[in-house]
């Protein structure tokens, strides 16, 4: 059984050592794309270094996981070079996600004040157990119960939805005014602005991601990813990005512009052929 399992596994092992150098230079090239600033010096290296080795043992694991599904999946249609920028690209944006995910816990965390930070530190990211973090709270002659800790764990984590009535029945947490958005988030006013204003934005939001959806159905993979290294970071010097992807994905820059643009283009004319006007999104 071990002996058919090996032969199984070989061909895929083989194409792994033989793109391996491809991966590493491609993880390198989208990190150093996407998160290389103006700043130069030692420490920009070695960060971009990192997370660039970070990325590319991201992408060995999920090309090995589930006996290399991803590559039996491999198609032979495109080059296996496009097959792999593609998924080291997603993998990119999945290690993005995931940090973000942790910023929104913390942002959740501080609906319930000091109480909610210590329990987004200790349990959350330093992954104490809801019961070593309660022992520690009891030693503190805290009143809170352990069913609270563990209603506080979920709607930090995002797997309970609250609104401020709930809030205000946990101790030490502070109520901030505002909006109760459909998924239970209390949306902030500002000064200046008005809950109505609120309103008006998450509802524009709702549209504007459910014509995103529409758009991105339409678009080949290798368009869905130009589109993503172009938008990225709109604050980047276009110069800079249009070099960067004709880099990597060896094509020069008057061939990634007129795919741009006809990107572009395709990405209109989907929303016309829809009834939609870009007016309507804004």
């Amino acid at each position: 059984m071990s002996i058919i399992n090996y032969n199984f596994k070989k061909p895929y092992e083989k194409m792994i050592n033989e793109q391996l150098d491809f991966i590493e230079k491609q993880s390198y090239k989208i990190v150093k794309l996407k998160f290389a600033d103006k700043k130069t010096g030692e420490n920009a290296k070695i960060e971009i270094e990192n997370r660039a080795l970070e990325l590319s043992n991201n992408v060995l694991d999920k090309l090995k996981k589930e006996d290399f599904k991803i590559l039996r999946n491999f198609n032979k249609k495109a080059k296996i070079t496009t097959y792999l920028t593609t998924i080291i690209s997603r993998q990119f944006v999945d290690i993005i996600r995931k940090k973000m995910g942790r910023s929104r816990e913390k942002d959740r965390a501080k609906e319930f004040g000091d109480l909610g930070l210590r329990i987004y530190k200790d349990v959350c990211i330093d992954k104490n157990s809801i019961q070593e973090f309660y022992k520690i709270l009891q030693f503190e002659n805290s009143i809170i119960t352990i069913e609270k800790i563990e209603e506080i764990v979920d709607r930090i984590k995002g797997k309970k939805k609250y609104d401020k009535k709930d809030i205000e029945n946990f101790p030490d947490t502070p109520v901030k005014k505002g909006v109760i958005g459909e998924n239970g988030e209390v949306l902030v006013t500002e000064k200046n602005k008005t809950p109505e204003s609120y309103i008006f934005a998450n509802e524009q939001k709702q549209i504007i991601d459910k014509n995103l959806k529409l758009i991105l159905s339409k678009l080949t993979t290798e368009e869905k990813l130009i589109l993503k290294l172009r938008f990225y970071n709109d604050k980047d010097d276009k110069k800079d990005i249009i070099n960067g992807i004709a880099n990597l994905l060896d094509i020069n820059k008057r061939a990634v512009s007129k795919k741009i643009d006809k990107i572009l283009k395709k990405c209109k004319n989907i929303l016309n052929e829809n009834g939609i006007e870009l007016n309507d999104l804004f």
